[in-house]
């Protein structure tokens, strides 16, 4: 029996063997194979039986669907091992039995993105898959610890609190600090005024000499 899986990431997040004569893949929930990515089309795709297979065809999506990373035109018939790209999402077709209780592949799943909430089950008229709780929390669980055993960059312990006669001692050394500045700006400023008061003197002497001359 054929089977097919949903690939994100690098993670199988939905696989199962294929029952129904059509599998109409999109972001609507109504979809057998419903996918929550705001990437892909309302009603994107649909894989259909044909003879003893299936076949994929894009109903017009916005994003295109691709077979072995060449996106269709036209349906295009399956084989065992192809890869269906809609958005980030890869869906792997197998031809061959896996092994699966035909009664367990019937049941709803729904594929979502493994970042996003994932949605509930919907009615069975629509033959829509819906992921079972303990299948997500799993799914979720494996992510989590995957994530975790990354090995990130060694961060250095935060600096000790100062105690209170550290904090003083801080205080005084930039009171001290402080009134230093203030005392080299008041020297700036008293020789500033010093070679102030000498010009003036100097012009006023010659100012003197030269009056002195004049009135002679």
């Amino acid at each position: 029996m054929p089977s097919i899986s949903v690939v994100f990431n690098n993670e199988e997040i939905l696989g199962q063997s294929m029952v129904n004569d059509v599998y109409t893949i999109g972001r609507q929930q109504s979809c057998d194979i419903h996918i929550d990515n705001l990437g892909i089309s309302r009603v994107h795709a649909r894989i259909m039986r044909q003879g003893d297979g299936y076949i994929v065809e894009d109903l017009k999506s916005s994003n295109g669907t691709f077979v072995n990373a060449e996106r269709i035109q036209a349906p295009r018939k399956l084989t065992n091992g192809d890869q269906i790209t809609i958005g980030k999402y890869t869906i792997i077709y197998s031809a061959e039995d896996s092994g699966e209780n035909p009664a367990a592949a019937s049941a709803p799943t729904v594929a979502t993105h493994p970042a996003a909430d994932v949605m509930p089950g919907f009615d069975d008229v629509f033959s829509t898959m819906a992921m079972d709780t303990e299948q997500i929390r799993k799914k979720m669980m494996e992510m989590k610890q995957a994530k975790s055993s990354d090995t990130g960059p060694v961060l250095p312990p935060p600096p000790a609190p100062k105690s209170s006669a550290e904090k003083v001692k801080s205080a005084v050394e930039i009171a001290e600090d402080r009134a230093k500045k203030a005392e080299a700006a008041m020297r700036a400023q008293t020789r500033t005024h010093i070679l102030i008061g000498a010009g003036v003197f100097v012009a006023l002497i010659i100012a003197a000499v030269i009056a002195f001359f004049l009135l002679k």
